[in-house]
């Protein structure tokens, strides 16, 4: 069995492969994405009417067009994007263009390096550096050692970071090359145009290490939104999966042994009516009337205003109150399928042989029931136990829309209207390796409550 588990491991970075793949295929090709989203507003901005492909994109200038395209994501063909994105092929990064006037072999610039992308605004350094145009016409690019220093000393200085472990990495790697337009422009070609040089720098930074990438509207690294946004999901995930369990297994036993009585009929009713209302029906009839006539509960937020000024119990009574409607409309219709399925499982394994044969041998029908037919029972539960792992990080884009709160349900909602893709496949590639694990977290569980269940193949 534990090698059947091993399978199950390093199948999981396969699978995860594929998903990804997929997922950043359809982000490439599919239309309206946010390079022809750009190009439509800069169109309709210019009076040019709002095209929505690339067709009319006289608008921009080659340079804007590159840099879109870079700002995007999409200077690459699909292939190298992919593997760049997962940090298996280098990128470029801190690209610019550069005008170098006809005639000029060289030109003095800066050159800008991003230092830290954490924050609404990156912090950056500039860099001078000498341009030049070969006889060829292909530019290349210098960097004056000593000017480079001092500029990371001040640099340095001003923003309190550490010179030694910056300047290497400011001064390698830095690429020139020919912006490619229509019509291209060399040091040879008899025009008033000036040359247009791109430069950048080749970095191996992706998934692999860590970066999910930028969203593109919000201006921020992909994991640190994710990161903002998880502790309400996994809040209400953590929530869900306790009440869903401690709450459905009792009852599930209750109404297996209360069969037909009043017990069983009531609450099959309450559960029915539950499970065929809808989590955002139930949000709006909850909320108008504790919220809105009541006043009871709260009807918006995760907190309140000043709960950071509030102690330990203030703060969790404060969190309590606010999570108790929300947590309501999750869990309820969770709770039919769930309690239905322990109720039918226990009720078939008392009906079996080896129950009435315990019971005949002088066991007690109530240890029979613990210590043998509930214990069967929980196969079924816990084969779905792991998918609950899920809970943590997928969240209710209606029920956080209803009642306003933040979390990692209305982010992915909006990301994906939005075609904030990075933000997109960040939260795709959590929410398929907590499904992954989750799949293997089953079978861990069922192997656990049931022995005799062996993964030999």
């Amino acid at each position: 069995m534990r090698q059947y588990f091993l399978r199950r491991l390093l199948l999981l970075p396969i699978t995860l492969l594929g998903i990804t793949f997929i997922a950043f295929l359809i982000t490439r090709f599919v239309p309206g994405g946010p390079l022809e989203q750009a190009v439509a507003e800069k169109q309709a901005f210019a009076g040019r009417g709002t095209g929505r492909g690339m067709e009319n994109n006289s608008v921009l200038s080659p340079e804007e067009e590159l840099q879109l395209k870079r700002f995007y994501g999409l200077d690459q063909p699909f292939l190298p994007a992919y593997v760049a994105w997962l940090g298996i092929w280098p990128r470029p990064i801190n690209s610019q263009v550069v005008l170098v006037p006809f005639g000029e072999k060289s030109v003095e610039t800066q050159l800008v390096y991003e230092v830290s992308n954490t924050g609404d605004a990156p912090l950056v350094l500039r860099i001078p550096a000498t341009i030049s145009l070969n006889v060829d016409g292909s530019p290349s690019i210098t960097l004056d050692p000593a000017k480079a220093s001092q500029a990371v000393a001040v640099f340095a200085k001003e923003h309190n970071v550490e010179a030694n472990s910056l300047e290497p990495r400011v001064q390698a790697g830095w690429t020139a090359r020919l912006l490619k337009t229509d019509n291209p422009v060399t040091a040879t070609t008899a025009s008033n145009q000036p040359v247009k040089v791109d430069i950048f720098q080749l970095k191996i930074d992706g998934l692999l290490q860590g970066n999910l990438g930028r969203s593109y509207l919000r201006n921020q690294p992909v994991l640190d939104i994710i990161v903002e946004k998880l502790p309400v999901s996994a809040w209400f995930g953590l929530w869900t999966l306790v009440l869903t369990y401690g709450i459905c297994i009792p009852l599930g036993i209750v109404k297996a042994l209360r069969h037909r009585t009043a017990i069983d009929n009531t609450t099959s009713l309450l559960l029915f009516i539950g499970y065929a209302l809808p989590g955002y029906i139930l949000a709006v009839i909850l909320q108008y009337a504790f919220a809105f006539h009541l006043k009871w509960l709260p009807h918006s937020g995760f907190v309140s205003e000043g709960f950071s000024q509030l102690g330990f119990w203030q703060k969790t009574g404060d969190l309590l109150w606010h999570t108790f409607l929300p947590l309501v409309c999750l869990t309820f219709g969770t709770f039919a399928l769930m309690t239905m399925l322990m109720k039918n499982t226990l009720m078939d394994n008392l009906a079996l042989d080896y129950v009435r044969t315990a019971v005949a041998k002088g066991v007690s029908f109530r240890s029979a029931v613990i210590n043998h037919a509930f214990r069967n029972s929980l196969v079924p539960i816990a084969t779905s136990f792991g998918n609950s792992v899920g809970l943590l990080l997928t969240g209710s884009f209606l029920i956080e829309k209803i009642f306003d709160i933040d979390g990692v349900g209305l982010l992915s909602y909006s990301s994906l209207v939005e075609r904030d893709y990075p933000v997109f496949l960040g939260l795709l590639t959590c929410s398929a390796f907590l499904l992954l694990l989750g799949n293997i977290i089953s079978d861990v569980c069922v192997a656990w409550v049931d022995p005799r269940i062996r993964f030999d193949k």
